[in-house]
């Protein structure tokens, strides 16, 4: 297969509706930590000179494999791994063929393909078929794929280099990183900074033996049972520590130290900041065990270097999705897996960001969203917009922590 996301498609370009312009050293978005010094804020606007909203397309946890459909551990739901490719299709053509105008970008939040594709001795195939999905996306020209990385490529490709390579042909691009998205000139919308976030910059999942030894002493002071073997891992576990599983990893300090920087460069700009991870960051955003293992950490530098400027957290790893709005006014918004639904499903969709509101889209959406942000959880075929109304950003930067409430918002 081809390389998804290339040298030439990511970095500064200007084009008439927006641009991105990658935050680092490196023209990509996947692999080793971004660094160095932040590029140019170059700013762009339509023929009109009209402020548009800045669009992407979005999707979780497709988790495809070559086998029949199965279940999750404890056998209680169903999972639909060739069903999930297909509307991984339908997911391309929604967001090529059905759009106003081209998207800016879109986002994989990782899970591409299902663990047991290394058992089957198909994870080069299943990865294929995937990729042959994403490399059809069309997007505004400086756009492109961004792809995080989840528990379940790791599975399949414990060397990092190696996974890099398979995913964007870059073995030396950033794992996490920053980059901007600008609708206009300066205006009340201002500009986009995404955040992509690596929730296995430590983990069991690695072929470096020093990550991975690392992660075992986390986990072994927090949860006693055998966490390399076989079995239920978080049995007798209290609450508090049913994430330190090794299904889950940790940000790490370099790259929470890389947050804030990132964050406070963010506000000072008065920027707008979506971040994307793998794993939810939120406990209410899930079922309570699928966050990182320092989300705690995680959660503070969003409140304190973020508050007033991230709008929300788009997460997946969680199939059936959360919501939680917290006390910074943050959005944690965990979308649900095209494996629960397979080719009945439609888990896929765009957001939309403008100067007041964050709107979600797509062919249906009690598929897509957590059933807590939906008016009718019920109305199965619900498809018209979502939006939830977010506060103007504050005039001018203020000390530390006075703005954490300026996205207090209600759907």
């Amino acid at each position: 297969h081809k390389p998804m996301v290339g040298r030439a498609q990511i970095g500064l370009a200007a084009c008439s509706s927006a641009a991105l312009v990658y935050m680092g050293t490196q023209a990509s978005l996947l692999g080793a930590h971004a660094e160095g010094s932040i590029g140019s804020r170059a700013r762009f606007s339509t023929s009109s000179g009209a402020v548009r909203a800045i669009r992407f397309g979005v999707i979780a946890d497709v988790q495809h494999a070559d086998a029949p459909d199965g279940g999750n551990y404890a056998r209680t739901v169903v999972r639909h791994y060739r069903g999930a490719l297909a509307q991984l299709g339908r997911a391309v053509h929604f967001w090529n063929e059905e759009q106003p105008a081209p998207l800016d970008f879109v986002a994989n939040l990782g899970d591409v393909i299902d663990g047991m594709c290394a058992k089957l001795g198909q994870s080069e195939a299943a990865l294929g078929s995937v990729l042959g999905h994403f490399e059809k996306v069309r997007t505004a020209e400086g756009g492109g794929v961004v792809h995080l990385v989840g528990n379940h490529e790791l599975y399949n490709f414990p060397d990092r280099a190696e996974l890099r390579k398979r995913l964007n042909g870059l073995g030396n691009s950033p794992d996490f990183c920053a980059f901007t998205v600008a609708a206009a000139e300066q205006s009340q919308a201002g500009s986009l900074r995404v955040v992509v976030l690596d929730s296995y910059q430590i983990c069991m999942m690695t072929s470096s033996e020093s990550i991975k030894e690392e992660a075992r002493q986390i986990l072994r002071r927090h949860n006693p049972n055998n966490v390399e073997g076989e079995g239920n891992w978080a049995v007798g576990l209290p609450p508090a520590h049913r994430n330190f599983v090794p299904y889950n990893g940790a940000l790490g300090q370099q790259q929470l130290a890389w947050l804030r920087q990132t964050l406070r460069e963010a506000r000072e700009s008065r920027q707008r900041v979506i971040v994307l991870c793998h794993a939810p960051l939120h406990p209410r955003a899930c079922e309570g065990s699928t966050m990182p293992w320092d989300y705690e950490q995680a959660l503070e530098v969003l409140r304190v270097d973020g508050g007033g400027s991230v709008v929300a957290v788009l997460a997946g790893h969680d199939h059936n999705g959360g919501y939680a709005l917290d006390e910074a006014g943050i959005h944690h918004i965990t979308l649900q897996s095209p494996l629960n639904l397979g080719e009945r499903g439609e888990c896929y969709g765009v957001v939309e960001l403008s100067a007041d509101e964050l709107t979600f889209l797509g062919p249906r959406l009690a598929d897509f969203l957590p059933r807590a942000l939906l008016a009718d959880p019920a109305q199965s075929e619900r498809s018209e917009p979502l939006r939830l109304h977010l506060h103007p950003l504050p005039a001018e930067a203020t000390e530390e922590g006075a703005d954490r409430d300026a996205f207090i918002a209600s759907a």
